[in-house]
């Protein structure tokens, strides 16, 4: 008689659920876990790798080579499912073993698919080893950096660059003498000097120690462009009694490159040119004249140069300008 009863009570529970599909309920079926594809992206400021993998449970203990792109290598281990995961970054070099290069990192595939922990990495150099100086190029106008300092007697160098100009470097070898270096970035305009790409300030600088470890700056970020007003430099010729050809304006805007900007006659005795420069930017400049004879600026309207002479200083603001000074000259007030 029980299991008579028990019957009886599934029944109608059976009815039940029978009569909700057939209302209309959908029906979803099991999907299984949401998997996920994890990108392991690695910069390489040693720069001695040439065959780079990505292993550990995150692979399935199952190599997955890198793609290397200048300084930046980078894997993607697809279809991972929800878990914690560690990997490690693997040199072959071609004998039975991967020699490991960075271990012990940890990422997390979540529920939903998502992506934790750490997927950017980067091999620092160890004492006594080459290492590389990075640019992070973010302003597409740049497009043929060099890197340049005491390491390398301020030569105009580089040993490579990713495929879409962000990433550039120069490898600086093993064995550099122990000692304080100081160096700096251009854009390579063809001139002798370059467009310099530093901001106004001391030059970047590392150190190497007895041992060979280097400390210091090894990386500059160039930044995005930022919103520009034009700024026409108007210089004042009628009181100046020597010959000349060309009036020329040089300074921060145009990286103090050697090919100074020439200005335009007006034909009143001054000398005008606009150029773009950032909004709210202090430029910082100096009229000349035939690329070699510079205007003597006053203390009293100057900035320090450094040289024991004085620069001019204009800061902009978010509308167009002019600036206009006499040659050697203070601004009218």
């Amino acid at each position: 008689m029980k299991k008579l009863a028990l019957f009886a009570l599934a029944l109608p529970l059976a009815l039940l659920i029978h009569a909700c599909t057939d209302a209309g309920d959908p029906y979803i079926p099991d999907q299984g876990d949401v998997t996920a594809d994890v990108q392991i992206m690695l910069t390489d400021l040693v720069g001695d790798w040439d065959n780079l993998h990505v292993n550990g449970d995150l692979t399935g203990d199952t190599p997955v080579a890198m793609t290397q792109d200048g300084i930046m290598w980078s894997a993607t281990v697809s279809d991972v499912a929800p878990g914690d995961y560690t990997y490690g970054i693997y040199y072959d070099d071609g004998a039975k073993a991967l020699q490991p290069v960075l271990t012990d990192q940890s990422v997390t595939v979540t529920d939903g698919g998502g992506v934790e922990g750490t997927t950017e990495v980067t091999v620092e150099p160890a004492a006594g080893t080459g290492f590389n100086l990075v640019v992070i190029n973010n302003n597409p106008a740049y497009e043929n950096i060099k890197i340049k300092g005491e390491m390398n007697e301020w030569a105009n160098e580089i040993t490579g660059s990713s495929s879409d100009g962000m990433y550039w470097y120069l490898h600086v070898d093993a064995g550099l003498a122990e000692g304080d270096y100081e160096w700096g970035v251009i854009e390579d305009d063809g001139s002798e000097f370059g467009i310099w790409l530093l901001p106004p300030g001391p030059n970047l600088s590392f150190s190497v120690d007895a041992e060979g470890v280097v400390t210091g700056t090894t990386e500059f970020v160039i930044p995005s462009p930022q919103p520009v007003v034009n700024l026409t430099f108007v210089c004042d010729m009628n009181d100046y009694n020597e010959d000349f050809d060309v009036v020329q304006v040089r300074g921060s805007f145009n990286g103090w490159s050697d090919n100074p900007t020439a200005m335009e006659d007006q034909g009143d005795g001054t000398y005008a040119v606009t150029v773009e420069v950032e909004q709210n930017e202090e430029v910082i400049f100096k009229f000349l004249h035939d690329g070699a004879t510079y205007e003597d600026v006053p203390s009293d309207c100057g900035v320090d140069d450094g040289f024991g002479g004085f620069n001019r200083s204009f800061t902009v603001g978010t509308e167009d300008v002019t600036f206009t000074a006499p040659w050697g000259g203070c601004p009218a007030k």
